[in-house]
């Protein structure tokens, strides 16, 4: 981006903060030494710098990332062991310890009664676990449906035993969400581009029914966001009227019907 064209004062004024602007150039080496220093003085700026950190913990991290040259993967109990030899005999701490370490990026641990057991350490995995979903290549997965018994198949280079694990991963990521109906899991981003045919009774006035429209204008709507709205929103769905870029909604006594209509709309 050329500099005359970068509106700096419009984008500080919308994001307060931002802490400054470095025209750099990979090639010739400009200005990298210059937003070198800046990361680094931003850095310690922030308000957790200077806090101590048991050394135990970043033994931890650094026992863990020896492992990584052959492991991508490690069962909770695994982690336990490492974390034994390096002194962290409480459980509890241990917990601790991990989630420091997820916070920083060293790892990805989510500590929810199912994905507990796991602790990534190669961050890539998680990716590679996703794109066996979303490919180009041709899958079973038909109109966003992703049966259970496809298991096997989509992760085929997975240990069986692991796949429950994955599928779980996949909902944590907001990628796909559970059918209460079927053994299936619903991947909306591979739903059908087509609208489908599907009734909306007309709002009943004479019966105190009101009818609402709100428009959400955004100046760009990354792609794949409104997908993951879909599976936040999925407990109130009806499975059978949803496509890529729209979805019916039921509340109670309300019903509503939200649909993406362009990539700013």
């Amino acid at each position: 981006v050329k500099k005359g064209k970068l509106p700096i004062e419009e984008l500080r004024r919308r994001f307060p903060q931002i802490v400054g602007f470095h025209f750099v150039s990979s090639y010739s080496g400009e200005g990298i030494s210059e937003l070198q220093d800046n990361i680094i003085k931003s850095a310690l700026a922030q308000t957790y710098m200077g806090e101590k950190i048991p050394e135990a913990w970043l033994t931890l991290e650094r026992q863990i990332d020896k492992l990584r040259e052959n492991k991508a993967l490690l069962k909770f109990h695994e982690v336990e062991d490492v974390g034994n030899t390096v002194g962290i005999l409480d459980n509890v701490e241990l917990v601790q310890a991990v989630q420091f370490l997820h916070d920083l990026g060293s790892v990805q641990f989510f500590n929810t009664p199912f994905l507990k057991s796991h602790v990534v350490i190669v961050s890539q995995w998680i990716v590679d676990v996703m794109a066996c979903i979303v490919t180009v290549h041709e899958g079973p997965i038909k109109e966003g449906k992703f049966y259970y018994t496809d298991m096997p198949t989509v992760w085929a280079k997975y240990p069986e035993e692991l796949h429950p694990w994955l599928l779980r991963l996949t909902e944590e990521f907001d990628l796909t969400f559970p059918l209460s109906n079927e053994e299936a899991n619903i991947v909306p981003c591979l739903l059908p581009n087509a609208e489908p045919q599907y009734d909306f009774t007309p709002v009943n006035k004479d019966n105190n029914e009101r009818e609402t429209k709100m428009i959400y204008n955004f100046d760009y709507l990354p792609a794949g966001l409104f997908n993951r709205v879909q599976v936040r929103l999925h407990q109130f769905s009806d499975s059978s009227v949803m496509w890529k870029a729209g979805f019916m909604l039921k509340k109670n006594n309300h019903r509503a019907l939200l649909r993406q209509t362009s990539n700013t709309q």
